[in-house]
């Protein structure tokens, strides 16, 4: 007998094959109604996409998510952290998350960051998703632009390791001063 949460990792997965289909007809029998289609609701579809990010702001996951400490670097790292996630978010649910990772890049010009951020030994922040529907960040004539939209004047919390010196406090995927942008990642 199969539970409900081998369903979910069953439909998660997207397998269609006739044997699957036996399998989920067994579940579905044991189980009640609802809690077959609420599965199905969550599953990621063939045309999703993934997404690759980059930030010269400290997005460092501490999991840090209460402290004593008001201002302690732990703690606003993970607030950064957050405040990206909240705005990948706000068009669709992330999906596969992969954490942040720093890097250090020898040269800046390699990437796509503002002309004020130049450079050698930059910290630089990657990080990957992915999302159920290709093209939802997308505008009319804008590729991300919906995304870029959201990241936009954002506030962050500077001082804590990054290497880049900010002009406002703030994401900024445009211009001379972006600080953060989005690419579509291939697989």
């Amino acid at each position: 007998m199969y539970g409900l949460t081998h369903l979910l990792l069953l439909v998660h997965m997207g397998l269609r094959s006739l044997h699957l289909k036996r399998k989920v007809t067994k579940i579905n029998e044991a189980l009640p109604e609802s809690a077959f289609f609420m599965a199905t609701k969550y599953y990621m579809s063939t045309q999703g996409q993934f997404y690759i990010g980059y930030s010269l702001v400290d997005i460092t996951p501490t999991g840090v998510v209460r402290g004593r400490e008001q201002d302690s670097v732990d703690r606003n790292q993970q607030r950064n952290w957050e405040t990206v996630l909240q705005c990948i978010g706000l068009r669709t649910q992330p999906h596969c998350i992969q954490l942040p990772v720093e890097n250090i890049v020898r040269e800046l010009t390699a990437l796509n960051f503002g002309e004020f951020y130049t450079g050698q030994n930059q910290k630089v922040w990657t990080w990957l998703w992915a999302t159920e529907s290709a093209d939802i960040y997308d505008l009319p004539n804008q590729p991300l632009g919906g995304l870029s939209k959201d990241l936009e004047q954002v506030p962050i919390i500077t001082g804590l390791t990054e290497t880049a010196k900010f002009m406002l406090p703030i994401f900024y995927p445009y211009g001379a001063i972006k600080n953060i942008y989005v690419e579509r990642y291939a697989v």
